[in-house]
Formats: structure tokens, sequence, C-alpha cells
């Protein structure tokens, strides 16, 4: 086999060569894979390994894109699906959005995406005898990461955030590669190509699993922070919520995942760079998050406190429920308090980090978000 090489062309050409097809739809992602594809090569240390795979990664994200391009070209209905609604959590990394959306997606009457049509929206063959086979690569793919499970837990029919999604788009910021050129283009990059493209992409998949017109969403990824106005001039009906949980916490937690996820992919962990790096991604998520309240107004949002999704589930899934004009009855209570009874905080080990190692104390931390522990301190537990 050959080894795939950082190159844009050729890992397009690969993706063309394992599908046997040729058009992408459009060529909006090109410019980002570009970037992404030299800042890896120039900037990101990986270890043979760890280019290998994320250029593997790369190769089926553009397969994927080729693949829903042929289905939508044989049934253009597909474009027809209503996406309204949705309910989509944006709070920063670290600060309960897992916890919170897979205790709403215990709910049945929400349409969520399960990680292994999160790895592959789009069938593999037109029809197959037996269970689908994109469950067994998506257990593997599961099982290749078990080595992060006390950080953040993968199970191919759980529910799982859309970013593995917004990875088609080749602008979302990865735990497994330091690039900071990609990292500063993207900061002013047009996000409206990748919302059109996820929500395309849960067309498709409203549309594959024959969910019935009005079924809603419920969607979370914290990256949406770095680009709110895109995301709500796609989905202008959605209710935002946003997570609340000190950054002295949430940041030190997120710190600790991306040397856990350097450790497994980079030639070396250079803490000062990780620091240096995500500190710049979860301030900036908080600084355009304050930015977009300022001119939609903070009511855009439901506030959750990490206190409530960790303790209190209930508290915080009414006051969801309640902005976005759905029912608590019986059976959503019992759904949502038994998940949350089978599923206790730490249930896959303890994340223990410390941001001491990163060269950090918490008077950084308070310095770096001050106007956002100012304006929502009193939310913080």
């Amino acid at each position: 086999m050959t080894m795939l090489q950082p190159d844009p062309a050729a890992l397009m050409a690969a993706a063309r060569a394992r599908t046997g097809l040729h058009d992408f739809g459009t060529a909006d992602f090109e410019s980002a894979l570009a970037v992404l594809v030299r800042a890896m090569r120039d900037e990101a240390n990986l270890t043979e390994a760890g280019m290998a795979w994320q250029l593997e990664e790369h190769v089926e994200a553009l397969a994927v894109r080729l693949r829903m391009q042929e289905w939508i070209e044989r049934s253009p209905e597909i474009l027809d699906q209503p996406v309204d609604r949705p309910v989509i959590i944006v709070g920063l990394q670290r600060s309960g959005t897992s916890k919170l959306f897979r205790n709403i997606a215990s709910d049945p009457r929400w349409n969520v995406l399960k990680t292994w049509q999160a790895l592959q929206p789009v069938p593999l063959a037109m029809e197959h005898d037996g269970p689908d086979p994109r469950i067994a690569m998506a257990e593997q793919w599961c099982a290749e990461r078990n080595w992060m499970q006390h950080v953040h837990h993968f199970d191919a029919q759980a529910p799982e955030m859309e970013a593995l999604l917004l990875k088609q788009s080749f602008m979302i910021n990865h735990p497994g590669r330091l690039v900071p050129s990609h990292r500063a283009w993207c900061e002013t990059a047009d996000f409206g190509p990748v919302y059109r493209h996820l929500r395309r992409q849960l067309q498709f998949l409203q549309w594959q699993n024959g969910w019935a017109p009005g079924r809603r969403w419920i969607l979370k990824t914290p990256a949406h922070l770095l680009s709110l106005p895109a995301l709500v001039e796609t989905f202008p009906d959605a209710t935002l919520v946003m997570t609340h949980r000190h950054p002295g916490s949430s940041v030190g937690s997120m710190l600790g995942l991306v040397a856990l996820s350097q450790e497994k992919s980079a030639c070396s962990v250079d803490r000062a760079r990780v620091r240096e790096e995500w500190m710049r991604i979860l301030s900036l998520s908080i600084e355009r998050f304050l930015a977009f309240c300022a001119t939609q107004g903070a009511n855009r949002f439901v506030h959750v406190r990490f206190s409530d999704v960790a303790r209190r589930p209930l508290a915080a899934v009414e006051q969801i429920y309640a902005a976005a004009g759905e029912e608590v009855d019986g059976p959503t209570r019992d759904a949502i308090l038994s998940w949350h009874e089978d599923h206790p905080q730490h249930q896959h080990g303890r994340h223990r980090y410390d941001i001491a190692d990163f060269g950090l104390d918490r008077a950084d931390i308070d310095r770096a978000f001050k106007p956002y522990l100012d304006r929502y301190g009193g939310l913080l537990d």
C-alpha cells in the first residue's frame, strides 16, 4: 500500500480512487485542507504513525463527501428535508456539554447523531445483509481510543457530537495536532460553507434514517463558539444552550486532554505549546461568545450551570425544554433520571490534571477570562 503524503491533491486523488467517484459537490473545503495539511507537515511535529492516521482520516472525510454527493445527485429530494428548531449545546470544552447532551438524548423524541453514523454518515453500499457494517467499523474505532475513555468515552451506539461531521470541513481544532497557522487562518475564515454542509449532512441523515418530519435535533459541539454568527445564519431558529463552568476547571481539563492526545500522535509533548495554542482557542471562544451576546442579547442562550448538569439534571433539562417549547412529561423525567443514575461522573475513571504542569496558576486563568468571570461569575460553582 502506498503511504499517504501530506499533499492535498494526493489526498483528494486517494479518496477518488477509494470510492470510484469524482464529484465533491463544491470546492469550498479545498483552501482549509491545503492550510491544514501544510501546517501538519511543517508545525505539528507528528510521529510517522500520527501523521499516517490523521492523513487517513482526511482521506476518509473526503470519501464521505464524495459518497454523499452521489446520493444527493441520485435522490435530490434529500435537500428538501427540513431541519427545524434544533437545540444546540455550545458550551466551552470540558464544561459538561457531553454529559448534558447525552442525558437529553436519552429522551427518544430527539433526532440524535450516534457515533457510528457520525464517523460514516453515508452507507458504504446501496444494500447490505445483516447489521450495517459501519457499526463494526465504529466499534473498532472506539476500541482504538480506549486510552482516553476516562476523558471522553466513545461508544459506537452512543450519542456523539457533530464535530465528527465537521471534520469534513477541515476547519475544526483537533487535540491531536498543534497547528497554529491553521488555527490562525480559521480565525478569519468564512464558516458559512461549513454550516451549510453540516445542514446537508443532517438532511441526509434524516432522510436515510426515515425520521418523521417535525422531529428535532439535539446537537452539541464546543467549537461552535468560534463561529456563532455563521451557526445561527444557517440555523436561525435554533435554541442555543451555554453551559457554565469555572475556566479554572474546564481549561485545565482541556489542556490535560490535549497533552494526552499529543502523547499518542506527536514526537514529544510540549506543554508550553499546548498552553499557548489552547489558551488562545479557549479564550477566543469565550471572547466571541461575549461579543455575540453583546449584539444578539444574552437571552439568545439558555444558560446552564455545570453543577446542575453534574448533580441536578432535571433542573437543567426543564430550563432547556421550557426555552425550546418542549414538555418535560413523565416518560421524559424517567429517561433523564435513569440515564443520569446509570452514568455517574467519573464512570470510566477520573481525569487528573494540574494547570501548573502547563506553567499556569489560577490567577492566570482569572486574568485570561476576566470579562467572562465578571459577567457570569454568579453561575459558576
